[in-house]
């Protein structure tokens, strides 16, 4: 195999339940049917995990590198032989944090770098609201000296994209969001569950305890029942009579399937809201805050509702629970909207026009 792409991750984005996972899967998926891909796992994997990840249309090969040894050095040279054996024409690392596998990339090898946000400012958004982080804070500075030792750098929304091309370089930095085959849902004449999709994220957890003591309270003149779903349910302990914490759920497609009215409530943190991408591909009339809406502030307001304040966000819920019209051609608009930025071929089409040019180069 040469001439293809060498995917680099420490996260098992096969397992789902999270908006990074689904991104890699998204990418990896995409990569795999337009050229040979190599997707390479730092970790040890389980039989049932390639399984998962092959069940979800992941090609190419999958391969585990659980060295005995841990020192970087020796990874490193594990990943140089096994990139001097695949000769592909990049190395796509997902996330900064792995740069110090640099080393491990032979020479003439294009070095690209998904960074799903900007470090230093979703740090500096977590330190605002007070949210702990499990690291040192990152710096602007910093942060820029590591990205300049890509060559590539994927930017998952065009204002980061921006920022970013202004410091490092307008042909360094490429826009490249999140993807979703858009699949809309059918608008049913009545609205009976408002539905919210999130792992157990800093910003996610404060978006529902938001939602739950503020919100939802205002929400009233319906039978409506808000249901919760994913890994941020074990956040809160006590959930006030209707609303159903669900957990995890095995198929994204499902929750859509249930519910009538999307909310994204988060309201700090950096990059694209992928739930709110995956809400519009699904055909979601949904209510977002501009902090969810970032990096789509072209679509409010007629693909999808923004609202910052409780009452303002309670009473937009209220007008889609009370307005089949109103829910259906919010839900067509948002599904238009996904389909002309987040279809695979628009999200992922920068992309695939450099790697070709590297391809042709090499």
């Amino acid at each position: 195999m040469s001439g293809g792409v060498v995917l680099i991750t420490d996260v098992a984005f096969w397992r789902g339940g999270a908006g990074h996972r689904e991104r890699i899967c998204a990418l990896a998926r995409y990569l795999s049917a337009q050229m040979p891909l190599t997707t390479v796992y730092l970790g040890g994997m389980r039989v049932e995990d390639l399984a998962l990840a092959e069940g979800l249309g992941v090609g190419g090969k999958i391969l585990a590198l659980k060295s005995p040894i841990s020192t970087p050095e020796a990874v490193c040279a594990g990943l140089h032989r096994l990139i001097a054996s695949v000769r592909p024409r990049a190395v796509l690392f997902e996330y900064l944090r792995l740069n110090g596998l640099l080393p491990g990339v032979p020479a003439g090898v294009l070095k690209m770098v998904d960074i799903h946000d900007i470090v230093s400012e979703r740090d500096a958004a977590f330190l605002a609201a007070g949210a702990p982080l499990d690291r040192p804070a990152l710096g602007t500075q910093e942060e820029l000296d590591l990205l300049s030792r890509f060559d590539r750098i994927l930017a998952i929304s065009l204002p980061e994209k921006e920022r970013l091309a202004a410091a490092l370089g307008g042909e360094r930095v490429l826009y490249v969001p999140h993807a979703v085959q858009a699949e809309p849902c059918e608008t049913r004449p009545y609205a009976k569950t408002v539905g919210f999709v999130g792992s157990r994220y800093a910003p996610n957890v404060d978006g529902v305890r938001w939602l739950v003591g503020e919100i939802w309270p205002r929400v009233n003149g319906h039978q409506l029942r808000l249901a919760v779903f994913g890994t941020v349910c074990d956040a809160l302990a006590d959930w006030p009579a209707g609303v159903e914490p669900r957990g995890m759920v095995p198929d994204t497609r499902s929750v859509y399937e249930e519910i009538d009215i999307a909310v994204n409530p988060v309201r700090f943190g950096a990059g694209l809201k992928i739930k709110t991408v995956e809400a519009l591909a699904h055909g979601m009339p949904l209510v977002t805050t501009a902090h969810g809406a970032s990096g789509m502030e072209d679509g409010a307001g007629h693909a999808f509702m923004v609202a910052d304040h409780p009452a303002d966000f309670a009473a937009a819920i209220s007008r889609l629970a009370s307005d089949a019209a109103a829910r259906r051609a919010l839900a067509s608009a948002g599904a238009a909207y996904a389909a002309s930025r987040f279809s695979p071929d628009a999200a992922f089409g920068e992309l695939k026009g450099c790697l070709l040019e590297a391809g042709a180069a090499s």
